[in-house]
């Protein structure tokens, strides 16, 4: 908020004063930078998506979302001041093979701008192929 204030004096010391007071919106969205304990992850491994979320004026919420082999997990978190850090543990265990898991972290701060920042992880296929043959006997 900024107050301009003018006064206005003539030569007869007649006094007229007027206010305005101009409120400033925030309209910038929070950081969020994030990262994962693997980068090239494979069926059971364990996933640690973790974020590091700063603001200029204040922190309000923060929430994780994954989306692996069609369900989706939402982890919400309630975080304060300007800067937090959060983070959440997966077991890679619904992937069959090879999948493409979605994690988005989203921050929102005190004036309700929010910022996301999503990736996409693909969980390799380790899964040697088999083969089953016969030789036929003569």
């Amino acid at each position: 908020m900024v107050n301009f204030t003018m006064y206005a004096t003539d030569t007869n010391n007649n006094v007229k004063q007027n206010s305005t007071l101009l409120v400033v919106a925030d309209v910038t969205k929070p950081v969020v930078n994030t990262s994962f304990n693997v980068s090239s992850p494979v069926v059971n491994d364990v996933i640690n998506f973790s974020g590091n979320i700063t603001d200029g004026i204040g922190l309000l919420s923060a929430n994780i979302t994954y989306n692996m082999s069609g369900a989706v997990t939402y982890a919400n978190y309630t975080i304060s001041g300007t800067s937090a850090s959060i983070h959440n543990v997966t077991a890679i265990t619904g992937c069959a093979e090879t999948c493409v898991i979605n994690f988005t972290m989203y921050a929102t701060d005190t004036s309700n701008n929010v910022k996301q920042n999503s990736t996409l992880l693909v969980v390799a296929d380790v899964t040697r192929p088999r083969l089953n043959s016969f030789l036929p006997v003569y």
